[in-house]
């Protein structure tokens, strides 16, 4: 089970990933970019945790393959990103291609050094339990 700080961890750096990726478009926009920052927090934290979940879930119980896992949290982060903007108002094809881009280049990002984090602290804890 996954502790509650890393939980909260996930969904604060993915809140803060929705709010950069949000304020963007609230400019182009024209809008109040600090309440659609705080919209684009909420939907980030709910993408990240949905993409860390679904992650967690199909590497552990489906496929170990690294490379699927990721093509996953790409998808959640895509579907997640297009319904949050859609839900925040945003109907131009182009500011979508814009946010989906930013969303996908961070969230990737953000998996990939959990991915290596996580890989690094089990090789530690495999030569821990070889040596005992």
């Amino acid at each position: 089970m996954k502790s509650l700080k890393e939980i909260v961890g996930i969904a604060f750096f993915s809140a803060l990933v929705g709010c950069l990726v949000a304020l963007p478009v609230a400019l182009l926009l024209d809008r109040a970019p600090l309440v659609d920052s705080l919209k684009g927090a909420g939907v980030g934290a709910l993408i990240g945790l949905a993409a860390h979940f679904s992650f967690t879930f199909f590497y552990r119980h489906l496929s170990e393959n690294r490379n699927l896992g990721l093509l996953l949290i790409a998808a959640v982060i895509g579907l997640g990103t297009f319904a949050g903007a859609y839900f925040l108002g945003v109907r131009q094809a182009q500011y979508f291609v814009i946010l989906i881009a930013l969303a996908e280049a961070a969230g990737l990002t953000m998996a990939a050094l959990g991915y290596r984090r996580y890989m690094r602290l089990n090789e530690k804890l495999k030569s821990i339990q070889d040596r005992l």
